[in-house]
């Protein structure tokens, strides 16, 4: 947008030298000149006489110019520094959660495994199973409370923290299962 603009300002700036010249032009040529022809510099002073505030006006304008583009350097740059540090901010706060996550799946991990596992071996052992139960019962118990105090710090974006709540639901049922 802005290379749009300095092509728009560079056409209107072109347009008036080219009106003015083309006066002068055209003055210089008509007899504009004659009445001072006795002038040290003729017909040239006489058109810098006549276009002195126009000619300054462009000098003012071209400066300006020059001054602003140092200033459009730094707030491009400046865009780009802060897009690259928000993208570190977005980098360090990703693995921040996936940090905060892994031991979360790591034990229901080793919770269903003990489960499965656990179970199937000591399906027929009446006297064993009751105490592994409990024992499950306990780890459960445990895993849903670590969950429901990540829950309660609310750790992540609104989709972890909905599949957190519909697993800490899933071990509250199965806690109620076992302990009864």
């Amino acid at each position: 947008m802005t290379d749009n603009r300095n092509t728009r300002v560079l056409v209107a700036a072109a347009a008036v030298l080219a009106l003015v010249l083309g006066f002068s032009y055209g003055a210089t040529f008509n007899g504009g000149c004659e009445q001072i022809k006795e002038a040290p510099f003729g017909c040239v002073e006489w058109w810098l006489s006549r276009y002195q505030t126009l000619i300054a006006m462009f000098g003012a304008l071209f400066v300006a110019w020059l001054t602003v583009q140092p200033v459009l350097k730094q707030l491009k740059l400046s865009s780009v520094q802060t897009a690259v540090a928000l993208q570190q901010v977005h980098v360090d706060r990703e693995k921040r959660l996936e940090s905060w996550l892994k031991p979360e799946l790591a034990a229901l991990q080793t919770l269903s495994e003990d489960l499965a596992r656990g179970y199937h071996h000591r399906e027929h052992d009446h006297a064993v199973l009751p105490h592994w139960v409990w024992d499950m019962n306990q780890t459960v118990d445990s895993t849903r409370d670590r969950l429901i105090q990540r829950q309660n710090r609310n750790f992540g974006s609104a989709e972890i923290t909905a599949e957190r709540q519909n697993l800490i639901d899933i071990l509250k049922r199965l806690s109620h299962c076992m302990s009864d």
